[in-house]
């Protein structure tokens, strides 16, 4: 069985998501670990979910798990979560085999 390092973007989440996972290449990574607030801030830019996947698959990467603590992070006003989190999940299941 093989074994792999993930990277968790979140360590360099003060870059764009295309950025993250260039530089997890650069670093020899071959997995990632997904951030909600990244892939939010790409859909926002006029990307999709589709998008995003082929940018793991250009780059050879694999994303086994969702940094994603809705209770925490994505609540907008008292005791709601972002509606698009459920269905974004959905869309992505991990992991995501490039």
């Amino acid at each position: 069985m093989k074994f792999s390092l993930c990277f968790n973007l979140g360590t360099i989440r003060h870059i764009d998501y295309q950025s993250q996972l260039d530089v997890s290449v650069q670093a020899g990574f071959d997995a990632v670990g997904l951030r909600m607030d990244s892939l939010e801030d790409y859909l926002s830019k006029g990307h999709t979910l589709e998008d995003a996947k082929q940018c793991l698959k250009k780059n050879n990467l694999t994303a086994v798990e969702m940094d994603f603590l809705p209770d925490w992070i994505y609540t907008k006003g008292e005791g709601t979560v972002w509606p698009g989190a459920i269905s974004f999940i959905i869309s992505f299941p991990l992991p995501f085999k490039s």
